[in-house]
């Protein structure tokens, strides 16, 4: 005849559910889960014998072996009746369990042993998780004002090479070494020679120095002019002017020019500025007029001479540039 009862004492999650006769001797029908460690021997005092049940609540059925003193895993009915229904609740420590329609609960799991992890959830187990929407809360209190900032008050590189800032607060920082290390001493250097020599209108410069030696030979230049313009006089008339030469046309019977036939004699150096430039006074009588004629290749806007005038004349590219002053 088998005896059912229930206990308070829990042996970690292990519940003595039933004790019956098997062959006069007691028989013992116990529940537990899975990750619970099986009694051996004895629970609550009680020896466990051949016979005794023990039912994993979340796995499977054993039969305890008392000579070898272990659990033998039973095989799995193909039928039977339906095992009890239980109900589960939660309370501010624990997850518990009772069967229904009784009124006990009991502990099944506590709260701190409880971690689950967002990885730990399909989508569909965190969709039905997701509650309804809450009302908006109020708005939270304003937070205190963080402390000023550091603004970096001065830097310096000291004898090591490192970086030291240094704040508005005096506090200072080292962000490293930002020097580099001496290089390998240099080559003596060696102080060039310079020889210059003349032969005859060719100068040499001989440079001697670490890569070698160099000469350069520099010849003289070609005879310049004199930079003084020749001065001649010349009667009026036919008149041929000579480049770079100061030309002054006159009559020394009246006192001034009456006719001037300009003729512009040819240039011999073509690398110079070549300038034909005269003197001249025209005509200080009324009744007579002094006359310029120049050659058709030049340019001029010299029209007419007027009496008792000085005048300069200078032609240059076959452009003629002049200057009067009357004669008082």
């Amino acid at each position: 005849m088998l005896h059912l009862f229930i206990i308070d004492k829990e042996v970690p999650m292990i519940t003595l559910n039933k004790i019956g006769d098997y062959h006069n001797r007691q028989v013992l029908e116990i529940e537990c889960l899975k990750a619970d460690e099986k009694p051996i021997g004895t629970i609550d005092g009680l020896v466990i014998t051949n016979g005794s049940k023990l039912h994993e609540l979340d796995g499977d059925t054993y039969e305890y072996d008392e000579q070898n003193k272990t659990w033998v895993l039973q095989p799995k009915s193909s039928g039977g009746a339906d095992g009890r229904e239980i109900e589960l609740q939660k309370t501010q420590t624990h997850i518990q369990w009772r069967y229904v329609g009784t009124e006990e609960w009991f502990d099944l799991v506590s709260l701190d042993e409880i971690s689950f992890k967002h990885s730990d959830f399909t989508p569909e187990q965190l969709q039905a998780l997701k509650g309804a929407k809450g009302d908006k809360g109020d708005p939270g209190t304003n937070g205190t004002n963080g402390k000023d900032g550091l603004s970096i008050k001065s830097t310096q590189i000291n004898d090591s090479g490192h970086l030291i800032l240094t704040f508005s607060d005096e506090s200072t920082k080292d962000v490293g070494k930002v020097t580099g290390e001496n290089g390998a001493p240099g080559k003596n250097g060696v102080s060039p020679t310079v020889e210059v020599s003349k032969s005859g209108k060719t100068t040499t410069i001989t440079i001697k120095d670490s890569t070698g030696t160099k000469t350069a030979q520099i010849s003289d230049g070609a005879d310049g002019q004199s930079a003084i313009a020749p001065r001649v006089k010349v009667k009026e008339g036919d008149v041929t002017i000579q480049p770079n030469t100061l030309t002054i046309i006159e009559n020394t019977d009246k006192g001034y020019v009456s006719t001037m036939n300009i003729t512009l004699a040819p240039i011999t150096n073509e690398n110079i500025a070549n300038e034909y430039h005269f003197f001249f006074k025209s005509s200080t009588d009324p009744s007579v007029k002094t006359t310029l004629s120049l050659p058709e290749t030049v340019m001029s806007d010299l029209t007419s001479i007027e009496n008792n005038n000085i005048y300069e004349i200078s032609i240059m590219e076959n452009c003629l540039s002049y200057a009067n002053w009357m004669v008082i």
